[in-house]
């Protein structure tokens, strides 16, 4: 037994049974102490005029209530420790703030504190500065859990292919997922016609099982890799389409309706660094077997080196093969599937148009998710009322005004947009948690908990993740230039 000691105001409430025995053990509700993983024993041990004190004892580990509580920050009047637990961190948590509030710190904490777990977790960062800090940070004893995802990396492009031995029953939920991604970054030149023609390319594709995206174009415009591709085919329905339908198209209208997709994909794909990495047949990455084995994902889009369209792009594909790989534990019982974290920092650039579902599912499928932006103006109406309303806990650093009049109605009369806009550096209001206290509490968030350490770390892990995870860039070029020059 753990005893722990936690001063409130005083009186409070039902926290003495009904005889009034100052120092009789009670119960009490599970919430109030430690969200999900009580119930704790109170005692109350002394008590004056402003506050009383209440000690607690945590069950055994024998009692298989394993409490891992993760500290967000101080409570900035009674000086306590403000922790969420795995549990709450898997109904999602929210995070708001302007440049320089404490968002990054925020989240090397939770990510400190998660890995304490022992459970995986990934971080997707847009620039590249807090994955950096983030690896300088991470404990020896789990580097050999470490996967290193940067696509500006020219000389090891990591080997992943979301189209690589998909199982039969999962390919239609592949393929939505993807085209979902390409529309939630393409929807300001999204239309039917070009999901329709994407969604049955990308079914195609993966009734063969060892293509990659490199093959979308080229089933366009290409009739012998297309009949190719159709002896393989599995589905009567997509081998329908392009058969029958497709086919059938007179030469001008079937120019104009690829015509997008060329545009788009093939600007992508033509990017030697997506090329190298999207363009391998033969995959490398296994998310779900990582999500079950408690990897830990570094993503390094690298927005400066590989440009703002490229990275949101590859960071959609990312999250939307997480989700997907999370809904496939629907075949697990619920005990085995094991909690993994996805933090996204700058999410508004990743999101697709299933967001709000992606929230309301993954926690289900043991997918925790923490998103992280600046300001709420970034996000379209019904991505913020997903962020606003569908998860556990927010914490919400300093804003601007126009996002603290926002904020002071969603959240309710008592909260006045001055308590937004006015919070010291550092300094943020968290609601949800399982503490007991109020619905929002303003707390001082920590310096990072985990230590810096050695200065070599980052290449020692970079160059282990490249040696399991990715390959040599001339390999691949070799292999690609081979699949150009064929003809079928």
């Amino acid at each position: 037994m753990e005893l722990f000691t936690f001063i409130v105001p005083h009186p409070v409430a039902g926290l003495v049974d009904s005889a009034g025995a100052g120092a009789r053990l009670v119960e009490w509700d599970r919430a109030f102490l430690v969200g999900e993983a009580g119930p704790a024993r109170v005692r109350r041990s002394f008590q004056h005029d402003a506050c009383a004190a209440w000690s607690w004892t945590l069950p055994a580990e024998e009692e298989r209530l394993q409490i891992v509580m993760i500290t967000i920050g101080t409570h900035i009047a009674w000086g306590t420790r403000e922790r969420l637990s795995e549990k709450e961190l898997l109904k999602h948590l929210y995070i708001l703030g302007k440049t320089g509030s404490g968002k990054s710190t925020a989240l090397l904490n939770v990510l400190g504190g998660w890995m304490e777990t022992g459970n995986g977790a990934a971080l997707v960062d847009p620039h590249g500065d807090l994955a950096g800090d983030f690896m300088q940070r991470i404990p020896r004893s789990v580097l050999s859990r470490v996967v290193v995802i940067d696509p500006s990396d020219r000389e090891n492009p990591i080997a992943w292919n979301p189209l690589w031995r998909v199982p039969e029953s999962r390919r239609p939920v592949v393929a939505q997922g993807l085209v979902g991604a390409f529309r939630g970054v393409w929807r300001d030149s999204w239309g039917p016609r070009m999901e329709y023609i994407l969604l049955n390319g990308l079914r195609l594709l993966l009734d063969a099982g060892d293509e990659s995206l490199l093959g979308l174009p080229r089933l366009l415009v290409d009739p012998g890799y297309r009949r190719m591709l159709l002896r393989r085919c599995m589905d009567p329905v997509v081998y329908r389409f392009w058969r029958e339908e497709f086919d059938g198209w007179d030469e001008r209208f079937r120019r104009e309706a690829i015509a997008p997709i060329q545009n788009k994909v093939g600007q992508f794909l033509g990017d030697p660094l997506m090329r190298s990495i999207l363009g391998q047949s033969r995959s490398r990455l296994d998310f779900r077997l990582s999500m079950d084995r408690g990897r830990i994902f570094v993503v390094s889009l690298s927005k400066g080196l590989v440009g703002e369209g490229t990275a949101n792009l590859f960071g959609a594909l990312l999250v939307a093969s997480f989700h997907e790989a999370a809904l496939s534990r629907a075949e697990q019982p619920e005990e085995n599937r094991r909690p993994f974290l996805l933090v996204v920092d700058e999410f508004q650039n990743v999101v697709t148009d299933r967001f709000a579902s992606i929230l309301s599912e993954a926690r289900k499928y043991g997918l925790g998710i923490v998103l992280s932006h600046q300001y709420l103006g970034q996000l379209l109406p019904e991505i913020r009322s997903a962020a606003l309303g569908n998860v556990g806990s927010m914490l919400l650093f300093r804003t601007g005004g126009a996002d603290a009049e926002i904020l002071a109605k969603e959240l309710g009369a008592e909260w006045s947009p001055s308590r937004f806009a006015d919070l010291m550096p550092y300094h943020a209001i968290l609601f949800g948690g399982g503490s007991g206290l109020p619905a929002g509490r303003e707390v001082k968030t920590l310096p990072p908990s985990l230590p810096v350490r050695a200065s070599d770390q980052t290449d020692q892990i970079c160059v282990s993740s490249a040696q399991r995870f990715a390959r040599p860039v001339e390999q691949v070029r070799e292999k690609q230039e081979r699949w150009f020059s064929r003809r079928f």
